[in-house]
């Protein structure tokens, strides 16, 4: 499974996220790969000050982080898309429109895989979700190793994503949750970040290996 976590300039959280969405799903005994990338990212650009101060407080080493921009290769290698903000997703998907069900807000999944579909609106769901690479999530073993999942694991994860995408939710974080550039806005983004990525972690494993 390849996620790529998308922000507005690769500075720090989508990255954040995509080290915590990796921690999360290993503790789960899931291999997993996610990256991140920038709308307006320049390439090579290091974290912010701030954010890497807060993504060090979980364990996030970002010393060695690069920005890279947001392109339509990118998202072509990725199974699944979050972004942080209302206003990124829309740009996002107003831009490549191709990415259909893939797009979602992190906190937005997360709920929808909970069952939390109160007040949402009914959407028409786009362009089908592809079926991932059966060989980029795995699983333990009983012998400890990894097991490549299956071409039903991929089905059941493509149509999961089209029925959530059916049931579209509007919260997530605010522009200005993300745009402070002091350690204690970076604290309280990374902190929600790390428990909205536990509970989609939580409901995506559950959904899948239930």
């Amino acid at each position: 499974m390849r996620l790529l976590f998308v922000d507005d300039g690769d500075r720090g959280h989508a990255a954040v996220a995509a080290a915590l969405w990796e921690r999360e799903l290993a503790r789960r005994g899931v291999l997993t790969t996610a990256s991140s990338c920038g709308i307006h990212a320049r390439p090579g650009q290091h974290a912010g000050y701030a954010m890497a101060w807060a993504a060090a407080q979980q364990g996030i080493d970002l010393s060695t982080h690069g920005s890279r921009p947001l392109d339509a290769e990118l998202l072509a290698q990725a199974d699944l898309v979050l972004t942080l903000t209302r206003a990124q997703a829309d740009h996002v998907g107003m831009t490549f429109g191709s990415i259909g069900d893939r797009l979602f807000l992190v906190a937005e999944l997360a709920a929808l895989l909970h069952g939390d579909h109160s007040a949402v609106p009914a959407a028409t769901a786009g362009e089908t979700f592809p079926d991932p690479d059966a060989s980029s999530t795995a699983r333990p073993s009983a012998e400890g190793g990894a097991t490549p999942a299956s071409p039903t694991d991929s089905a059941r994860l493509a149509a999961l994503l089209r029925r959530a995408h059916t049931r579209r939710l509007v919260r997530g974080l605010c522009d200005d949750d993300v745009h402070g550039d002091t350690e204690d806005a970076a604290r309280a983004c990374v902190e929600r970040l790390a428990i909205e990525l536990a509970a989609l972690a939580d409901h995506l494993t559950d959904h899948l290996t239930g």
